[in-house]
């Protein structure tokens, strides 16, 4: 089994590449570019899942901005912060 996450030079887990998490990628991208079925999202985001490391799930910038927006359909929060779109943004051109 490979690694699918990265070391860092402090010794933190980077979250794994875009390029190892295409459905994550692309349902984040749907979700930024304002995709409401949420039926369809949230059957989408369990099959996604499986591409992020256990251990990173919760920290994952992808991860946040999917929930963010999920919880936002809800109408439980106003959406996902700013900063969670700008790491999705950051992480998303390695």
């Amino acid at each position: 089994m490979t690694n699918t996450y990265t070391m860092a030079a402090t010794t933190a887990l980077l979250p794994v590449a875009p390029a190892k998490a295409p459905q994550l990628t692309a349902l984040a991208d749907a979700c930024n570019d304002g995709a409401c079925n949420l039926p369809a999202l949230i059957r989408s985001f369990g099959a996604a899942i499986e591409d992020v490391p256990i251990r990173q799930v919760g920290d994952h910038p992808a991860v946040k901005c999917i929930l963010g927006h999920l919880s936002f359909l809800c109408g439980e929060s106003v959406g996902p912060s700013s900063q969670a779109w700008q790491a999705y943004k950051e992480w998303r051109v390695q």
